[in-house]
């Protein structure tokens, strides 16, 4: 798992910065939105144990996305306050995001049940929310007028169109419904890039934080969820071992994360112009840290399921989410490290495939067993890495 001799990897250790001021913080009601934001994200992972069938899959996949395109939202607009220095927007915009929170939860609630006779709240909880982005984008805007023409023409793609997509949707039979939320999505995704980079304000490390305190959170919820599943279990060094197990689990996939790609996407991101700084960024945020959350959401279902029964094979569905996701976040890893560095991290993608590897088994183990080859295999890739840093195979940027 070694990479070919030395490289000039700040993927290793954090950055110094020397710019006279410390980075724009992320702001404590920032972090009080994202905390908001994970809860629903745990109805998105209920809605997958409670329909483990690949349509049930799909349709939370969707539920995820149209969830996603609003945190990421709010996040940019966040980013711009902060590259600003518009004083966080005051008194408004705390009251923006308040309302913003509850009409989140609101739509976590309502979303899994949006197939089955809400989707009427459902489409008006979302336009609601975007109504909102517009006005918090816009008070980021007001002394910028090149900034408030981008917004303009971005909200009309990003929000105005994707929402009359949904509302249409209401009124289509359910499979070219689906075809219209298909589109609202990919124009909504899309919307972004129509705009002119340089309009845009933008800190490298206020993005780094934000998302970097969102995937700590992340992982955080996934724990929940093998808690959960061993409450259904009686108390025993059985249920012990599987807690211990999927904890490792977790703290391996966030010891890679922030060994890689916290606290170095603004060193790489800084080093470009500013055109392709901002067009980098959404690729590594906006766009690839979706899998990483989905991957999360797969593994934690997985997890649920092993800390439940720990002496049975997993359940066919679970012993492809638990494996399968754990290779996704790994090989997703990769991709960042990759754009960043121009090198791939080899020990990532070999330790995504050993993970595949243990899909079949999964269905015939013990889940237990399955949770130590996973955690084996994580632990591997863990002592490599840190093994060539020590004999600085890996060199950190000065």
């Amino acid at each position: 798992m070694a990479e070919d001799g030395p490289v000039d990897d700040s993927a290793d250790h954090p950055p110094r910065h020397d710019t006279g001021h410390s980075p724009p913080p992320v702001v404590p009601i920032e972090l009080f939105f994202d905390l908001v934001f994970v809860f629903v994200l745990s109805q998105i992972t209920h809605a997958i144990q409670d329909d483990l069938s690949l349509n049930g899959l799909f349709r939370s996949l969707i539920y995820f996305l149209l969830l996603w395109s609003v945190w990421v939202g709010f996040a940019w607009v966040g980013n711009a306050h902060r590259a600003g220095d518009l004083d966080d927007g005051g008194i408004p915009r705390r009251l923006i995001i308040i309302a913003a929170m509850a009409l989140l939860i609101a739509l976590g609630l309502v979303l899994p049940e949006a197939a089955t006779g809400l989707a009427v709240p459902a489409a008006v909880l979302y336009c609601l929310l975007f109504v909102l982005y517009a006005a918090d984008y816009l008070l980021t805007a007001r002394q910028d007028r090149a900034l408030r023409r981008a917004v303009v023409r971005m909200l009309v793609l990003q929000a105005l169109v994707p929402a009359a997509a949904l509302v249409v949707a209401l009124w289509l039979p359910s499979s070219w419904g689906l075809v219209a939320i298909l589109a609202a999505l990919a124009i909504g995704y899309a919307a972004p890039w129509i705009t002119r980079e340089q309009d845009w304000q933008f800190s490298a490390e206020h993005a780094d934080e934000r998302f970097s305190l969102l995937m700590l959170i992340v992982l955080g919820e996934s724990l929940l969820s093998i808690g959960f599943g061993a409450a259904l279990e009686p108390f025993g060094w059985l249920t012990v071992a599987t807690i211990v197990l999927g904890v490792l689990i977790v703290a391996a996939l966030w010891w890679q994360y922030f060994d890689i790609v916290a606290h170095q996407g603004a060193a790489y991101l800084n080093r470009l112009d500013a055109a392709r700084r901002i067009s980098m960024s959404r690729v590594i945020y906006s766009y690839l840290h979706v899998p990483l959350v989905v991957a999360v959401l797969l593994m934690a279902v997985g997890l649920h399921a092993a800390s439940e029964a720990p002496r049975e094979p997993l359940p066919i569905p679970q012993s492809v989410m638990l494996p399968a996701g754990i290779a996704l976040y790994l090989a997703t890893l990769a991709v960042i490290r990759l754009i960043m560095r121009g090198r791939i991290l080899w020990p990532l993608p070999i330790a995504a495939a050993l993970t595949l590897l243990v899909i079949p088994l999964a269905g015939a183990l013990p889940a237990l067993a399955s949770e130590i080859l996973c955690v084996l295999i994580l632990l591997v890739l863990v002592v490599a890495r840190e093994t060539y840093k020590r004999r600085g195979a890996i060199q950190p940027i000065r």
